[in-house]
Formats: C-alpha cells, structure tokens, sequence
C-alpha cells in the first residue's frame, strides 16, 4: 500500500487528511504523514498507525510494549483484540502466527469499515472480526478462552470507562487460559483513575501484574498472568526476549531490561 499523493489533501494533525466521517460515538478521520498513515478520533492522539511502506511492522511505541505479553506466552494459540483502530495489533499478530484463532472486537463499525479500506487489515477464515463493546462481549461469549487478551479500548477523551469495571476484570481473567496472559494499555493520567485501575487487577490476579512504562510517554502497558505461580524465571525471559527479537525485530531485549527494573519483585 502506498500514501495517497494530492496536492489538494486538507491539513490535519500535521498530516494531510485523506478521509473523515463520523458515527454516534464522534468523528473519526486517516491521516497521511509521509509513509504513516494514522487513525484519529477527532483529536490530535492517534489510535494506531502504520507505516505504508512496511505494514506488518509495527511502529507506534505503545503497540511494541504491548507485545511484552509475548515473553511470557511466545507460542499462542489463540488471542483476543479488544479494540481493533486500525488492526496493528492484530495485523501484526496474523502475521507472525499466521495459524492462531485471533478474534478483535471493535464497537464502532465505521472503525472495522476504515481498518479493511484504509488500513489494509486482512481477512480470513481464522482472523474474526465482531461489532460489539468489549464488556459485553467478554459477558456473552462464555464459551471461548485464549492464551492471550490485548485490550486497548479508548475514545476521544481517553481510557474506557469499562477498564474501571469489577465485572469486565473479572471477565477478562474468566476468559484467560491456564497461563495465560492479558496485556492492557493505560494512560498513567489521570493517577487516580490509573491507580482505581491497577487494585482492581491486583485483586483479580493476586498481584500477579507486571508495568511495562513507556519513556517519555503518557502509556504504560499493563501485563496480568493467569498463573498460581508466584513469580516468573527472569532467566527464562531473557531467552525468550532474544528468540523473540530475531523472529519479529523489535527490541525486546530493551523490553525485558524495562519489566526488570519495575517489577524485580515478581522475577525469580
């Protein structure tokens, strides 16, 4: 996929702005920057991204921490994306697993709409795509668990309310294999909001969390184990960073060295 060129594109974001509609839950537009095409909600903070030129990479910083849930469970075999923007997660995923039962789930279906014609986003029989909320598909859907949850849910104004929900944590986990791991990205402001977020996961997982700060940044991922185990071999870790490093090229040795020096507690 190429970045559209027109001299008559209307600037946006420091982007030229290539489309923009809007549904009941606000206005949505794509943004060419260069090589980078970028999903808006009607703000200047983009929801995903991807780079034109190589799009099975994936490029915002937020999405490379996100994969830290892959140190602890590298072979999945089956996922699910709360949150599908543009499907960088997702896209990504499918491609290094291209045999994994991945299922995202979006609310808005012009978001779905703007993912496959703007975005590239693949289809297949094993890659599933449902219009509906995140909570009340975790509610309903009782039957299907995975090895790995990534939940990115947000809109205009900022993290989901839904992340503050007692019965949604309990869903997600409901929801996790033996072992299995849920990766959530959070926005360290407001603090009160972050830290209401974090106790209920600690009283779900038995503290068994691990935060991934993003520097220089607002994010910060959040990575819960569905385990009895009290701690998780930092050595193991390390060899799974690097095999981990070779096979997708992000820099997971970095990731590793970051969920090292926040979580020391929960390494053994």
């Amino acid at each position: 996929m190429r970045p559209l060129i027109d001299s008559f594109f209307t600037r946006k974001y420091g982007g030229k702005l290539i489309y923009e509609t809007s549904d009941g839950f606000g206005p949505l537009q794509v943004v060419d920057d260069q090589n980078i095409r970028s999903l808006h909600f009607g703000s200047r903070p983009k929801q995903s991204s991807l780079d034109l030129l190589h799009p099975n990479r994936l490029y915002l910083e937020y999405s490379k921490h996100m994969m830290t849930a892959l140190m602890f469970k590298p072979n999945p075999q089956s996922c699910m994306v709360l949150g599908l923007g543009g499907g960088s997660i997702s896209r990504f995923l499918f491609h290094h697993y291209p045999d994994i039962d991945l299922t995202s789930v979006e609310l808005r279906q012009k978001v779905i709409n703007i993912a496959h014609r703007f975005f590239d986003l693949p289809e297949s029989g094993s890659f599933k795509i449902k219009n509906n909320s995140a909570e009340n598909f975790v509610e309903t859907n009782l039957k299907a668990k995975y090895d790995l949850i990534f939940t990115d849910i947000f809109n205009q104004h900022g993290m989901a309310k839904t992340l503050l929900s007692i019965q949604f944590m309990k869903g997600l986990k409901r929801k996790l294999n033996k072992n299995g791991v849920l990766a959530i990205n959070l926005w360290l402001r407001p603090e009160k909001l972050f830290d209401q977020i974090i106790t209920i996961m600690n009283t779900y997982f038995s503290k068994r969390i691990i935060l991934v700060p993003i520097l220089h940044r607002t994010n910060c991922i959040v990575i819960a184990i569905n385990s009895e185990n009290l701690g998780f071999s930092e050595s193991l870790m390390l060899d799974t960073a690097i095999q981990l490093k070779k096979k997708m090229g992000i820099n997971f040795g970095q990731l590793s060295q970051i969920v090292a020096e926040y979580n020391s507690s929960f390494l053994i």
